[in-house]
């Protein structure tokens, strides 16, 4: 089961960020999802590098770094 099946109606926010760009601030939204459904978070970032990204959720547990799985049940 992955964390974001965890509870009913979980709540994430998703933000995205460029490691040492200059002014890019996060912009974030609230996306809740039902347990068993999928929530598809997406991230934009201008002149990006490279620079891997990570999704967190309130608790500041890594979801997923770059493309990789973070937190798993």
């Amino acid at each position: 089961m992955h964390a974001l099946d965890q509870n009913h109606n979980n709540s994430l926010a998703r933000s995205w960020l460029s490691k040492g760009a200059q002014g890019q601030f996060p912009i974030v939204q609230n996306v809740t999802v039902t347990e068993g459904s999928t929530a598809n978070l997406t991230c934009r970032v201008d002149h990006n590098d490279n620079t891997s990204l990570q999704w967190s959720n309130p608790a500041q547990q890594t979801l997923f770094f770059g493309d990789k799985k973070g937190l798993l049940s």
